[in-house]
């Protein structure tokens, strides 16, 4: 298991130090791949091992639908407009910008619960936010805020944090 790991590290780590494309399109199916990849160093608790994974977002759809279509079999994306929507099923919760005006309140309401938030607001991490991914100099730019994640009680792989810039 270990070994497997080490593997999709290795394509994780290619993944968030390659070039992003200027086309949207490129960049938000990378994203979105780059989210589901993550999510395999993320341990639930209660032994939730995240089969299928519920990948939930929160405000729009910037990956576009083909992207969605595209997804592996074992995820399951769904699409919420306000907070209160969310339910507990969900693993990962991608925040758009959109919500950048509530995203105070948001963080606050998923704070304990076990949901990895990832968004690409600039300020996300300031909020308690997750996982940042963030373009700059056409890389990929990968932020995890360790205190967040240690207060929804979810642990993080040790592989995942060495490739990541670390907040504690």
């Amino acid at each position: 298991m270990k070994l497997s790991k080490s593997l999709i590290l290795i394509v994780l780590m290619l993944v968030c130090r390659s070039s992003v494309a200027d086309d949207a399109v490129e960049k938000y199916a990378l994203m979105f791949n780059l989210m589901i990849k993550i999510s395999q160093f993320i341990t639930w608790p209660d032994g939730d091992n995240a089969t299928p994974l519920k990948l939930c977002l929160l405000g729009g759809n910037p990956f576009g639908q083909q992207v969605l279509d595209d997804s592996p079999d074992n995820t399951e994306t769904r699409l919420f407009n306000q907070i209160g929507d969310v339910d507990e099923g969900c693993h990962v919760l991608f925040i758009d910008q959109g919500k950048k005006s509530s995203l105070d309140y948001i963080v606050k309401q998923v704070s304990t619960k076990p949901m990895l938030t990832v968004s690409e607001l600039d300020d996300f991490m300031e909020y308690g936010g997750m996982v940042s991914l963030n373009i700059v100099e056409s890389k990929i730019k990968l932020n995890i805020n360790i205190e967040a994640a240690n207060k929804a009680h979810l642990k993080l792989d040790s592989s995942l944090l060495f490739i990541a810039n670390r907040q504690d």
